[in-house]
């Protein structure tokens, strides 16, 4: 299977990027709003991917607004391929 890296590339340095290529399983760690598009994502890409939220040192003072806006790009992620927008390869 061909896995596209291309959406992590911006996000995730070259090199890490490389030693991902043979992976089956990735862990991914975020703050806890994210990990359902985070999973999303992966699981497109096609790998198995495992979630844990971040330990928070402090409570984010944006965080209803991060929450929301989290939301909306959830469901953006969701309905872009039913639109016939691209997709990740399954």
């Amino acid at each position: 299977m061909t896995i596209d890296l291309a959406p992590f590339v911006d996000a995730v340095p070259e090199a890490v990027i490389e030693r991902l290529r043979g992976a089956k399983r990735v862990l991914a760690v975020s703050h806890a709003y994210h990990l359902p598009r985070v999973k999303m994502a992966y699981r497109r890409a096609g790998w198995d991917v495992y979630t844990v939220p971040a330990e928070e040192s402090r409570p984010l003072t944006q965080t209803p607004y991060l929450v929301a806006r989290e939301v909306a790009a959830v469901w953006a992620y969701y309905l872009r391929p039913l639109a016939g927008g691209q997709s990740l390869p399954r």
